[in-house]
C-alpha cells in the first residue's frame, strides 16, 4: 500500500475545506462536534503525528483529542484518513481554533476538517486548483457534497449557524453579514446556512479562484 502521510507532497497545496462556525466558545460543544466529525463513517482517526503512516501510530481517541483542544488557544491539528466519494484514501486534518473575544464579537469556536490538495490530487484529476488551468471541476462538486454531508451529521449533534466548503476557506471575518444579510449570487465558496434549525446548502458556481 502506498503511504498515506509520508509520501511526497502528500500535505502540499494548502486545504479543500469544511470550515464550520460553532458560536460562541463552549468546551462541551467542541468536544460533541469533534467526535461528531470523527465518529462519521468515512473517517477513520485520529493520529497526532503526520510525519508518521497511521499503522504507526497510536490512535487517539476523539474524547482525548477534544480535551487537549478544550484547553488550547490557537489551531490544534489531528490527522486521519478519509474514504472519498470514489472509494480512495486519502489524507485527512482536522483542526480547532478557539477564538478570543473582541470588540466587534464574543469569543467564537471554529472547527474544520480539511484534505490536502496533494492527497486529493492522488484520488482526482484536480491540476493546480485552486488557480484556473482549465480543468473540468467535476470532482469539486463530488466532494464538496461529500463534505456537506459531514457538515449535516456534526449540526445533528451540535447545531451551528454557518459553514463554508472550499479551498483555504476564511470566513471568520464576515460569516455574521452572509448569514444576516444573504448569500450572494456569485459564489467561489459553498455555504450552509442555519435557517429554521436546519441547514440550507449554497454550493459554489464560479469556477477556480485564482485566475493566472
Amino acid at each position: 500500500m502506498s503511504p498515506l502521510f509520508t509520501a511526497s507532497d502528500v500535505w502540499s497545496g494548502g486545504y479543500f475545506e469544511l470550515e464550520i462556525m460553532l458560536g460562541p466558545r463552549s468546551d462541551d460543544r467542541l468536544q460533541r462536534a469533534m467526535q461528531a466529525l470523527w465518529n462519521h463513517g468515512s473517517l477513520d482517526g485520529c493520529y497526532q503525528r503526520n510525519d508518521l503512516e497511521p499503522a504507526e501510530q497510536s490512535r487517539v481517541a476523539w474524547a482525548e483529542a477534544a480535551a487537549s483542544v478544550s484547553a488550547s488557544e490557537f489551531e490544534h491539528p489531528y490527522y486521519g484518513v478519509a474514504t472519498a466519494p470514489n472509494g480512495r484514501s486519502i489524507a485527512c486534518a482536522s483542526f480547532a481554533i478557539r477564538f478570543e473575544s473582541d470588540a466587534e464579537s464574543d469569543a467564537q469556536d471554529l472547527l474544520s476538517l480539511g484534505v490536502p490538495m496533494g492527497s486529493l490530487g492522488e484520488a482526482y484529476p484536480v491540476g493546480a486548483y485552486p488557480f484556473a488551468d482549465q480543468v473540468n471541476l467535476g470532482w469539486r462538486s463530488e466532494v464538496e457534497e461529500w463534505l456537506r454531508v459531514i457538515a449535516v451529521a456534526v449540526f445533528e449533534s451540535v447545531p451551528f449557524p454557518f459553514a463554508s466548503i472550499g479551498h483555504e476557506v476564511d470566513e471568520f471575518a464576515h460569516w455574521r453579514e452572509i448569514v444576516s444579510g444573504g448569500v450572494t449570487d456569485e459564489r467561489w465558496n459553498g455555504y450552509l446556512v442555519e435557517r429554521d434549525s436546519a441547514l440550507v446548502w449554497y454550493p459554489a458556481n464560479q469556477g477556480a479562484p485564482i485566475t493566472f
